[in-house]
């Protein structure tokens, strides 16, 4: 009687434990899921630099984020990205974006924003190489 009482406990928590261990995986949003949502929204420029250098021709630019593109306006008519494009997260989610085809780090929280990258290319909106070439940083708040 003890082993068929020791067979009953051992197999009630066998079950008790493999249940558990099968609940739901749905602990919350994906990292992606989380980052869209911070990301989503009109930003608006509180710095622009190139190699290091202010730059106070992107006073009142902003960027819009919706769920898979991206929207720009104000500032000059120069950009070292284009105006208005999908972008997609990069590996790590978490800290790359492509803003159409320009790869960068990003930084987000509910108020800020920051992308930097390298940009070597022709600019967009028929701007000389020489004025997008760098090293850039754009801060943005809410």
């Amino acid at each position: 009687m003890k082993k068929l009482s020791y067979l009953l406990s051992t197999g009630v928590l066998f079950v008790l434990l493999t249940i558990i261990g099968c609940g739901s995986d749905d602990g919350g949003p994906s990292e992606e899921e989380t980052q869209t949502a911070l990301l989503n929204g009109t930003w608006t420029a509180t710095s622009v630099t190139t190699d290091g250098s202010r730059r106070t021709d992107y006073d009142g630019f902003t960027i819009t984020f919706t769920d898979g593109n991206y929207t720009t306006s104000g500032g000059p008519d120069l950009l070292p990205f284009s105006n208005s494009e999908s972008w997609d997260f990069g590996s790590p989610v978490t800290s790359s974006i492509t803003l159409g085809s320009q790869s960068m780090n990003y930084a987000v929280t509910n108020e800020a924003l920051t992308l930097s990258f390298a940009y070597t290319g022709e600019g967009f909106n028929n701007a000389r190489t020489a004025e997008v070439e760098g090293a850039w940083v754009f801060t943005f708040e809410r």
